[in-house]
């Protein structure tokens, strides 16, 4: 299993899980989305839970399973057979690439984002860690 890991959002990760799933399929270009790809652990069929039965339990997924995750690296799931030990990648960025990125793309929802400030009122919020609870942090 492979765990894709990061604190925040916009770091990075889905650039990293599309090289990793090329690496693992041989530079093949698929079709179906990313999102479609990867499980989401904290979404995962780990346990049972009502609302869940549209998504496949992780292990029926075929091997090598690939995960995204943004819990923290000590909570996630860690086998016991140290030949089938899950190999983790952690994904970071520099936080003011990260709040650039977190910016343009709150911008591109236009008046829909109910965001209204300037950068400088943005970075500000930013880096004392309000905002981060968006409408779209609800569909992740």
């Amino acid at each position: 299993m492979i765990y894709f890991i990061h604190h925040d959002l916009f770091t990075g990760t889905t650039w990293v899980q599309e090289i990793v799933w090329q690496i693992f399929h041989n530079g093949e270009v698929s079709k179906e989305k990313v999102e479609c790809r990867y499980s989401h652990l904290e979404k995962s069929q780990l346990f049972e839970r009502t609302g869940d039965a549209r998504q496949a339990a992780l292990t029926s997924r075929p091997s090598p399973r690939f995960f995204k995750s943004h819990l923290p690296y000590h909570v996630i799931p860690i086998s016991n057979n140290e030949a089938n030990r899950s190999k983790y990648l952690y994904v970071a960025r520099n936080p003011k690439d990260a709040a650039v990125s977190f910016y343009h793309f709150v911008q591109s929802f236009g008046p829909a984002s109910h965001f209204h400030g300037t950068w400088e009122f943005f970075a500000k919020m930013f880096l004392e860690g309000k905002g981060k609870e968006t409408s779209w942090d609800a569909c992740n």
